[in-house]
């Protein structure tokens, strides 16, 4: 989002940064499901714009009203974080099923030929593996003497 905000400033990035860093941090994030404003402070953002304009939600409620409301607000930040972090733990670990899911294992036995990945290329054109070698001994799970 931030890239996107900024791409077609081109020499004006400075001007717009600060725009973009506040649709960042009061945008909801898929992992947490959850701004990450409301996460440290407790509650939501209000757009500047909106602090002039009076609403029919801003009008019913009072002073007193409306600092009994935050006072609630902050007490309950904790269990909110903490929600947070379970959905993110939860979303993580649906990532992490979803990319291991096309993981194929293989196993090698004494005697097979393999290609090792090179350790270091040095453009695009150099070949990303060395090889072939000849597997001489197994020693664990997914590690082989060649």
């Amino acid at each position: 989002m931030l890239k996107k905000r900024l791409e077609g400033s081109h020499g004006k990035w400075v001007e717009e940064l600060h725009g973009g860093l506040w649709d960042y941090r009061t945008t909801p994030k898929t992992a947490t499901g959850e701004a990450p404003y409301l996460l440290v402070y407790g509650s939501e953002a209000i757009v500047p714009t909106k602090m002039h304009v009076r609403t029919t939600v801003s009008r019913s409620t009072s002073q007193e009203e409306n600092n009994e409301l935050m006072a609630l607000s902050i007490d309950l930040l904790d269990e909110k974080r903490e929600a947070a972090r379970l959905r993110n733990w939860s979303y993580q670990q649906d990532v992490a099923r979803t990319y291991n899911k096309n993981v194929r294992t293989r196993t090698f036995q004494q005697g097979d030929w393999v290609l090792r990945r090179a350790e270091k290329t040095t453009g695009k054109l150099t070949p990303g593996w060395e090889g072939p070698y000849k597997v001489i001994e197994v020693r664990r799970a997914g590690a082989y003497r060649l």
